[in-house]
């Protein structure tokens, strides 16, 4: 998927943004005059930590055992996740992933 930045540094944009203004435009043609094709940074992964030790988890047949503790069987104390951006410099405008860390709380069913 192409990303674009808008005259106005509107982020992120795409092709239909830019059909809008010109709907003779297709990908491959020179961007209108003001606009920049993003070059794309991968996402990177969310980073979940953990509290120390193992966990108990129990498999079908009613089997406890110890594992690592992961997503699979804790709830984790922070979740790290990214939040994209876009950087201009000189003319070219590069993806961006700022991380944003939270602290997590499991789910309550009781009102607050």
């Amino acid at each position: 998927m192409n990303l674009y930045v808008d005259p106005d540094g509107g982020f992120p944009r795409h092709r239909g943004d830019i059909t809008r203004i010109d709907p003779s435009w297709t990908e491959g043609d020179p961007v209108p005059d003001g606009w920049l094709q993003v070059i794309e940074v991968a996402e990177p992964a969310p980073t979940y930590i953990f509290e120390d030790g193992l966990a108990t988890v129990t498999d079908d047949d009613g089997n406890e055992s110890q594992v690592e503790r992961d997503v699979s069987n804790s709830w984790p104390l922070t979740i790290t996740v990214h939040h994209q951006g876009v950087e201009i410099s000189d003319g070219v405008a590069t993806q961006t992933w700022t991380p944003h860390t939270f602290d997590t709380e499991p789910l309550s069913t009781e009102p607050e």
